[in-house]
């Protein structure tokens, strides 16, 4: 898919990825609510990740930080 995005000239996030580099090469099963789907912490890793890959990070951004006052 990275191939076909890069031929495209777009965007690709690559999530699996993400989630197995760290993880010793496996799906961290505790970030997902019954095996298969992110639970709050799986999505938050998602949006996370999307936020820093499309540049739209910056650190003293609320948004960004994705914390709840």
């Amino acid at each position: 898919m990275g191939e076909v995005a890069a031929a495209q000239n777009t965007v690709f996030i690559d999530h699996y990825n993400d989630w197995l580099t760290g993880n010793g090469g496996q799906v961290p099963l505790s970030l997902l609510n019954d095996g298969l789907h992110p639970d709050e912490r799986g999505h938050h890793r998602l949006a996370l990740k999307m936020i820093k890959d499309l540049r739209v990070y910056g650190s003293d951004s609320r948004v960004c930080s994705l914390r709840v006052p």
